[in-house]
């Protein structure tokens, strides 16, 4: 028998098909970089909360005190595009992080180590928070909380402790962690500090701290955590670099959507970081920011506690913060040509629940729903439909067959009481004439 393979790829050449791998959308928009601050270069470590990005780079703006060879610390307010120089020394100022309130960075001198330093972005004030007889590295940030690792200034080796300052309520710092043992690589994400400890005899585990508890105290992990938070990820949403020919493109993953080409330039494109609708990363030692929102959805829309004239549409939040508005369409046609009344770009706050109403029984709607984060709308999410229950009409007992069976009992008796009546009546009517009739003879 002959196979069929090869005349149905011939099939495919005669029509000109051809099978390709779907490629990633491209067209991110920059909406602020670096390039055009003189005074400074080799921009480097960007990191981003919101509207607020923060980044390291030699020299500094004009007027500024700092040479060109040693690294200073850049606060960039995305919401007016402002900024602002706040360390100005000789000192190598880096690795900065900001939880949009607070900076944080690590200042390092030759012959004295690193000291942590903190910024109160409201304030325009800093401060040094690490104790001076440490050396003190890799500070983060969250929620107000800085954390970071430190190790006594000592001629020999000495074991790494963890530090916690609260910069709303200005206490600390202290050690969190086991003193006895060596602790390091120090993460905080919301009311969670993570970190890695190990005993004297070898044995590497992984321990918590919660600050905002009532009474709280280092703790074990759960052997079930898996702390992955990344300044390279948002929610659902991660950036990378990945290489496009000669150089680094940054590319944006998202669940729903997919793949999603950020840059597409000839220049090497290299440590993105997210945080809600803003990718930044380095290029040719400049920082650049675009606005993602376009290439990001809402999850999960669907209905719920449906009835004749009204549903409940829910939804996944986009972000946890950031989200300024819910903005939902409904429509009787797929192709929303035409919109119900009311429902066309109906905002409707930030919840992710609401209660639709006023809708016809029987009737099949679509509907779809966006988010508007810091000011940027993302796109449609997919289409959700739902079809609203069909109507009943009233039934009320003795008129209608689905009435109580008691109440049609009553009604039926009453009714052959009515019509016993009436028959003695006749009938003793009609004996009354008849006996009338024969007294006549």
């Amino acid at each position: 028998m002959k196979t069929k393979i090869p005349f149905i790829l011939f099939i495919f050449i005669l029509s000109g098909l051809t099978l390709q791998i779907a490629a990633p959308r491209a067209g991110a928009e920059e909406i602020w970089n670096s390039t055009g601050l003189s005074g400074i270069s080799d921009s480097a470590f960007p990191a981003i909360h919101g509207m607020t990005l923060v980044y390291q780079a030699r020299g500094g703006l004009q007027d500024s005190q700092s040479g060109s060879r040693d690294f200073e610390i850049f606060v960039c307010d995305l919401a007016t595009m402002k900024v602002l120089q706040i360390t100005d020394d000789d000192s190598n100022d880096m690795r900065p992080e900001t939880d949009g309130d607070f900076v944080v960075w690590q200042k390092f001198e030759q012959g004295s180590g690193s000291r942590v330093f903190l910024y109160d972005i409201q304030e325009g004030a800093s401060i040094m928070i690490s104790p001076d007889d440490r050396d003190s590295y890799a500070p983060q940030i969250a929620n107000g909380k800085a954390v970071w690792t430190s190790q006594k200034t000592a001629a020999s080796y000495e074991a790494g402790e963890i530090m916690l300052y609260d910069a709303v309520k200005s206490t600390g710092p202290q050690v969190i962690s086991d003193t006895t043992a060596d602790c390091s690589d120090v993460r905080i994400s919301g009311n969670l500090v993570v970190w890695m400890q190990q005993t004297v005899d070898g044995t590497l585990t992984q321990w918590t701290y919660r600050p905002d508890a009532d009474s709280p105290s280092p703790e074990p992990a759960n052997h079930r955590l898996i702390f992955n938070r990344s300044p390279a990820s948002d929610h659902g949403y991660s950036v990378m670099a990945r290489r496009d020919g000669d150089d680094s493109e940054i590319f944006l993953y998202g669940s729903p959507g997919g793949y999603f080409r950020i840059t597409d330039n000839e220049t090497d494109d290299r440590h993105p970081v997210i945080s809600q609708n803003h990718a930044a990363w380095i290029s040719d030692g400049a920082v650049h920011v675009a606005d993602v929102a376009e290439f990001m959805q809402v999850a999960g829309l669907h209905a719920c506690r449906i009835r004749t004239r009204a549903f409940t549409a829910c939804w996944k939040p986009v972000f946890s913060e950031g989200v300024d508005e819910y903005r939902l369409d409904i429509s009787t046609r797929p192709d929303f040509s035409m919109y119900v009344p009311g429902y066309c770009d109906r905002s409707l706050g930030n919840r992710t629940a609401y209660r639709v109403r006023g809708l016809r029984p029987d009737t099949t709607y679509y509907f779809r729903l966006r988010a508007v984060i810091n000011g940027s709308t993302t796109q449609d999410s997919d289409t959700a439909t739902v079809k609203t229950r069909r109507g009943h009409r009233r039934h009320f007992p003795f008129f209608w067959g689905t009435g109580s069976q008691h109440n049609h009992s009553v009604a039926d008796n009453a009714a052959e009481q009515r019509m016993h009546s009436i028959r003695i009546f006749l009938k003793r009517l009609m004996e009354s004439i008849t006996r009338w009739f024969h007294s006549l003879h």
